[in-house]
């Protein structure tokens, strides 16, 4: 699974990781990616209030058996292993602080 993010910068920190997680129907994550944006070429270290960074995951499906999935992506940091808050447009801090971006079916 190919999963395309798109980050704003509102401001520059250090040591931030983004992770893609696939939760299966039980609430326990399946499959995993986590890494420093941009396949770890673009660290948060760099990014500069404005700067729009294309970060690009790939998550194997093959160990995953047929079922119904949740992908959700979110920051956290790498030091502390803390998850940054992460919100709706509206300003409503979401759910375990990650966005969930599609269910699919395998």
């Amino acid at each position: 699974l190919v999963v395309n993010l798109t980050w704003q910068s509102v401001t520059t920190v250090q040591g931030r990781k983004v992770f893609v997680h696939i939760y299966n129907s039980s609430g326990k994550v399946a499959a995993q990616d986590d890494d420093v944006p941009a396949q770890g070429f673009v660290p948060t270290s760099w990014w500069r209030p404005g700067d729009v960074i294309t970060d690009t995951h790939i998550v194997s499906l093959a160990n995953l058996p047929p079922g119904t999935y949740r992908v959700t992506a979110g920051m956290y940091d790498a030091i502390t292993s803390t998850r940054i808050e992460a919100r709706s447009a509206d300003g409503a801090r979401l759910p375990d602080d990650e966005i969930t971006i599609v269910e699919l079916t395998r």
